[in-house]
Protein backbone atom coordinates (compact mmCIF):
# COMPACT_ATOMS: atom_id res chain seq x y z
CA UNK A 1 0.00 0.00 0.00
CA UNK A 2 1.43 3.69 -0.60
CA UNK A 3 -0.29 6.81 0.69
CA UNK A 4 0.47 9.53 -1.33
CA UNK A 5 -0.18 11.30 -4.43
CA UNK A 6 -0.48 9.03 -7.70
CA UNK A 7 2.11 10.41 -9.23
CA UNK A 8 4.93 9.80 -6.55
CA UNK A 9 5.04 6.00 -7.40
CA UNK A 10 8.21 4.71 -8.38
CA UNK A 11 9.14 1.07 -9.71
CA UNK A 12 5.52 -0.20 -9.95
CA UNK A 13 5.15 -1.60 -13.55
CA UNK A 14 1.41 -0.77 -14.37
CA UNK A 15 -1.39 1.63 -12.92
CA UNK A 16 -4.56 1.86 -13.28
CA UNK A 17 -6.23 4.87 -13.99
CA UNK A 18 -9.93 5.95 -13.71
CA UNK A 19 -10.99 7.71 -17.07
CA UNK A 20 -14.84 8.80 -18.06
CA UNK A 21 -16.41 6.30 -20.38
CA UNK A 22 -15.47 8.71 -23.45
CA UNK A 23 -11.77 8.49 -22.39
CA UNK A 24 -11.86 11.92 -21.88
CA UNK A 25 -8.96 13.02 -19.59
CA UNK A 26 -9.03 15.91 -17.16
CA UNK A 27 -7.30 18.91 -17.56
CA UNK A 28 -3.64 17.90 -15.86
CA UNK A 29 -3.43 21.40 -13.59
CA UNK A 30 -6.85 19.41 -11.77
CA UNK A 31 -6.10 17.35 -8.75
CA UNK A 32 -7.64 13.70 -10.01
CA UNK A 33 -5.40 10.69 -10.61
CA UNK A 34 -6.12 11.01 -14.04
CA UNK A 35 -5.00 14.51 -14.12
CA UNK A 36 -2.23 13.34 -11.81
CA UNK A 37 -0.75 11.06 -14.51
CA UNK A 38 -1.53 13.31 -17.36
CA UNK A 39 0.51 16.02 -15.96
CA UNK A 40 3.41 13.50 -14.93
CA UNK A 41 3.70 11.72 -18.19
CA UNK A 42 4.06 14.94 -20.23
CA UNK A 43 7.52 15.92 -21.65
CA UNK A 44 8.65 18.89 -19.97
CA UNK A 45 10.68 21.85 -20.75
CA UNK A 46 12.84 23.26 -18.21
CA UNK A 47 10.30 26.25 -17.60
CA UNK A 48 7.58 23.62 -17.04
CA UNK A 49 6.11 24.55 -20.72
CA UNK A 50 4.59 20.93 -22.17
CA UNK A 51 6.43 19.74 -25.18
CA UNK A 52 4.52 16.24 -25.52
CA UNK A 53 0.71 15.61 -23.75
CA UNK A 54 1.96 11.74 -24.31
CA UNK A 55 -0.54 10.49 -22.43
CA UNK A 56 -3.44 12.19 -23.63
CA UNK A 57 -2.27 11.83 -27.51
CA UNK A 58 -1.86 7.99 -27.07
CA UNK A 59 -5.50 7.54 -25.50
CA UNK A 60 -6.83 9.93 -28.57
CA UNK A 61 -4.83 7.58 -30.93
CA UNK A 62 -6.24 4.90 -29.30
CA UNK A 63 -9.70 5.78 -29.28
CA UNK A 64 -9.66 7.12 -32.99
CA UNK A 65 -7.64 3.47 -34.01
CA UNK A 66 -11.10 1.94 -32.47
CA UNK A 67 -14.01 4.06 -33.88
CA UNK A 68 -14.16 5.90 -30.36
CA UNK A 69 -13.60 9.36 -30.92
CA UNK A 70 -16.76 11.70 -29.55
CA UNK A 71 -18.72 8.11 -28.45
CA UNK A 72 -18.53 6.22 -24.93
CA UNK A 73 -17.03 3.17 -24.63
CA UNK A 74 -18.60 0.35 -22.59
CA UNK A 75 -18.16 1.05 -18.94
CA UNK A 76 -15.43 -1.58 -18.02
CA UNK A 77 -13.15 -0.75 -20.98
CA UNK A 78 -9.82 -0.66 -20.36
CA UNK A 79 -7.16 1.58 -22.45
CA UNK A 80 -3.96 0.83 -22.59
CA UNK A 81 -0.98 3.57 -23.05
CA UNK A 82 2.35 3.88 -22.33
CA UNK A 83 3.32 5.84 -19.10
CA UNK A 84 5.53 8.87 -21.31
CA UNK A 85 8.13 10.83 -19.16
CA UNK A 86 6.74 8.38 -15.96
CA UNK A 87 9.37 5.60 -17.59
CA UNK A 88 12.11 7.66 -15.81
CA UNK A 89 10.27 6.23 -12.42
CA UNK A 90 9.50 2.93 -13.54
CA UNK A 91 6.44 2.96 -14.24
CA UNK A 92 5.72 1.39 -17.60
CA UNK A 93 1.83 1.70 -18.62
CA UNK A 94 -1.12 3.34 -17.85
CA UNK A 95 -4.27 1.09 -18.14
CA UNK A 96 -7.25 3.62 -18.33
CA UNK A 97 -10.32 2.30 -16.64
CA UNK A 98 -13.78 3.66 -18.17
CA UNK A 99 -15.62 3.62 -14.83
CA UNK A 100 -17.70 7.09 -14.84
CA UNK A 101 -20.26 7.71 -16.59
CA UNK A 102 -21.47 11.51 -17.17
CA UNK A 103 -24.49 12.66 -15.26
CA UNK A 104 -26.40 14.45 -18.57
CA UNK A 105 -26.71 18.19 -17.09
CA UNK A 106 -24.26 18.32 -14.72
CA UNK A 107 -20.86 17.78 -13.76
CA UNK A 108 -21.05 14.80 -11.82
CA UNK A 109 -20.58 10.70 -12.53
CA UNK A 110 -22.05 7.78 -12.05
CA UNK A 111 -19.69 4.95 -10.82
CA UNK A 112 -21.29 1.45 -10.48
CA UNK A 113 -19.46 -0.95 -8.25
CA UNK A 114 -19.64 -3.86 -10.76
CA UNK A 115 -18.16 -1.31 -13.33
CA UNK A 116 -15.04 -1.22 -10.72
CA UNK A 117 -14.90 -5.15 -10.52
CA UNK A 118 -14.93 -5.16 -14.35
CA UNK A 119 -12.17 -3.29 -14.99
CA UNK A 120 -10.13 -4.67 -13.02
CA UNK A 121 -10.76 -8.11 -14.20
CA UNK A 122 -9.89 -6.33 -17.60
CA UNK A 123 -6.76 -4.87 -16.48
CA UNK A 124 -5.48 -7.99 -14.89
CA UNK A 125 -6.12 -10.18 -17.82
CA UNK A 126 -4.49 -7.60 -20.05
CA UNK A 127 -1.49 -7.55 -17.75
CA UNK A 128 -1.57 -11.07 -18.85
CA UNK A 129 -1.26 -10.82 -22.35
CA UNK A 130 1.22 -7.72 -22.01
CA UNK A 131 2.93 -9.35 -19.81
CA UNK A 132 5.87 -11.10 -22.12
CA UNK A 133 5.54 -8.49 -24.40
CA UNK A 134 7.90 -6.61 -22.32
CA UNK A 135 11.43 -7.08 -20.69
CA UNK A 136 11.75 -7.80 -17.95
CA UNK A 137 8.37 -9.00 -18.36
CA UNK A 138 5.43 -6.90 -16.24
CA UNK A 139 4.79 -8.10 -12.78
CA UNK A 140 3.02 -5.35 -10.74
CA UNK A 141 0.00 -3.57 -11.36
CA UNK A 142 -1.29 -0.27 -9.12
CA UNK A 143 -4.94 0.29 -8.44
CA UNK A 144 -6.41 3.86 -7.39
CA UNK A 145 -9.65 3.46 -5.40
CA UNK A 146 -11.44 3.63 -8.56
CA UNK A 147 -14.71 5.20 -7.78
CA UNK A 148 -14.32 7.13 -5.00
CA UNK A 149 -13.11 10.37 -5.86
CA UNK A 150 -15.82 12.70 -8.12
CA UNK A 151 -17.59 8.71 -8.64
CA UNK A 152 -18.79 9.28 -5.02
CA UNK A 153 -18.26 5.51 -3.45
CA UNK A 154 -17.36 4.91 0.06
CA UNK A 155 -14.09 3.69 -0.12
CA UNK A 156 -15.45 0.42 1.16
CA UNK A 157 -17.61 -0.23 -1.32
CA UNK A 158 -14.45 0.70 -3.85
CA UNK A 159 -12.18 -1.67 -2.08
CA UNK A 160 -14.48 -4.36 -1.92
CA UNK A 161 -15.03 -4.04 -5.76
CA UNK A 162 -11.47 -3.92 -6.92
CA UNK A 163 -10.80 -6.93 -4.37
CA UNK A 164 -13.37 -9.24 -5.90
CA UNK A 165 -11.66 -9.05 -9.54
CA UNK A 166 -8.31 -9.51 -7.41
CA UNK A 167 -9.07 -12.66 -5.41
CA UNK A 168 -10.75 -14.36 -8.26
CA UNK A 169 -7.38 -13.43 -10.42
CA UNK A 170 -4.99 -14.77 -7.77
CA UNK A 171 -7.62 -17.73 -7.08
CA UNK A 172 -6.95 -18.97 -10.81
CA UNK A 173 -3.06 -18.67 -9.93
CA UNK A 174 -2.09 -15.35 -11.27
CA UNK A 175 1.33 -14.28 -9.43
CA UNK A 176 0.91 -10.26 -10.01
CA UNK A 177 2.34 -7.82 -7.41
CA UNK A 178 -0.59 -6.08 -6.25
CA UNK A 179 -0.50 -2.70 -5.18
CA UNK A 180 -2.70 -0.13 -3.67
CA UNK A 181 -2.70 4.05 -3.99
CA UNK A 182 -4.21 6.28 -1.46
CA UNK A 183 -4.09 9.90 -0.58
CA UNK A 184 -6.53 9.87 2.38
CA UNK A 185 -5.53 7.92 6.08
CA UNK A 186 -9.13 6.79 6.31
CA UNK A 187 -9.35 4.84 3.02
CA UNK A 188 -5.49 3.57 4.56
CA UNK A 189 -6.77 2.37 7.11
CA UNK A 190 -9.89 0.57 5.74
CA UNK A 191 -6.99 -0.92 3.11
CA UNK A 192 -4.88 -2.33 6.06
CA UNK A 193 -7.89 -4.30 7.16
CA UNK A 194 -8.46 -6.13 4.13
CA UNK A 195 -6.48 -9.27 5.16
CA UNK A 196 -8.90 -10.03 7.66
CA UNK A 197 -11.53 -10.18 4.82
CA UNK A 198 -9.29 -12.52 2.62
CA UNK A 199 -10.20 -15.99 2.79
CA UNK A 200 -7.60 -17.97 4.54
CA UNK A 201 -6.46 -20.07 1.95
CA UNK A 202 -6.33 -17.06 -0.67
CA UNK A 203 -4.36 -15.05 2.06
CA UNK A 204 -1.76 -18.03 2.57
CA UNK A 205 -1.31 -18.24 -1.51
CA UNK A 206 -1.35 -14.05 -2.02
CA UNK A 207 1.50 -14.45 0.91
CA UNK A 208 3.43 -16.82 -0.39
CA UNK A 209 3.64 -15.22 -4.06
CA UNK A 210 4.52 -11.72 -2.79
CA UNK A 211 7.59 -13.41 -1.05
Amino acid sequence: MHVHPVDMLRDVDVVVSPINVFLALPEPYKSSVSASLRRAGAVQAPTGEVLADRIHDELRAWASQHGALGRPVAPGTVTPTSAGALADQGIRRIYHAAVAVPRSGTNDYDVLPADITRAAARALALLAEEQHHFDPPLRSVCFPLLGAGRGGLPYETSISALWAAVEADLARGAEWDIHFVVRNPAAAALLEQLPARIRPETALSATRRSG
